[in-house]
């Protein structure tokens, strides 16, 4: 392993000096370069030097719905497959995660799937999203971003089928941000995530966490000339 990337963490209106004997929530999503090798164990190091306690949660199965795009099966088809890409996951970067020396918890994406509140949230964003335009608008601008980015990255994009990928995305999204309005329950300080999260996700922070919880605040990570994200590797779709 070469020398550590040079990190910082962007905080907005904190400080570094606010991580003191705080908490923080490390996202992992599977597939995705920067929770893997170099990058990721800068982020564990990072996270050793600057937090009392860590919890990590690793999004799995709901990468369902990205194995699911070019493909002409449905997500739930990809379930046992991403898994097996959480599986895959742990048992690859425990050598890494094992490092950390304030690690408290890991969370996997199906503890909210079957959280008693789940359902509750499901149906208040969807309520939220069929009354209010605003709302829609920023899942569809983040829906739309990403199908743009996906589809320079096929072979062939004229066969891509838009409208089924962006119901499966718009699924996607609503799901993830359902089981984010249960995030708090982790009860950390901070959420740690290499790349800002996308206008839905911080549209729904402000609604429905950031008033009541006043903790999960979202924090990113800066990988030095990382540049743009690669698309997601799957080793487990056949």
């Amino acid at each position: 392993m070469s020398r550590k990337l040079k990190l910082k963490m962007v905080f907005n209106e904190r400080s570094l000096e606010d991580c003191k004997d705080s908490s923080c929530l490390l996202t992992i999503s599977v597939g995705q370069d920067y929770h893997e090798g170099e990058r990721f164990i800068s982020t564990i190091s990072l996270v050793n030097e600057s937090f009392k306690s860590c919890k990590i949660l690793v999004v799995d199965t709901l990468q369902r719905y990205t194995m699911s795009l070019n493909s002409e099966m449905m997500p739930d088809y990809f379930y046992n497959f991403s898994l097996k890409e959480g599986d895959s996951w742990l048992s690859r970067n425990e050598k890494y995660y094992s490092i950390l020396n304030c690690l408290d918890e890991i969370v996997r994406w199906d503890f909210w799937l079957q959280h008693p509140k789940y359902q509750y949230f499901y149906d208040l964003l969807s309520v939220e999203l069929e009354k209010d335009e605003t709302y829609k608008a920023l899942f569809d601008k983040t829906i739309n971003s990403y199908l743009d980015r996906y589809r320079l990255r096929l072979h062939t994009p004229t066969e891509f089928n838009r409208d089924r990928a962006y119901k499966i995305c718009f699924s996607y999204i609503l799901e993830e941000c359902a089981a984010y309005c249960i995030w708090p329950e982790v009860d950390c300080d901070f959420e740690l995530y290499p790349v800002r999260r996308n206008a839905a996700m911080i549209e729904t922070y402000k609604r429905f966490i950031l008033k009541d919880a006043k903790k999960l605040y979202p924090m990113d990570v800066q990988f030095g000339k990382s540049g743009l994200a690669k698309p997601q590797q799957f080793n487990f779709t056949e």
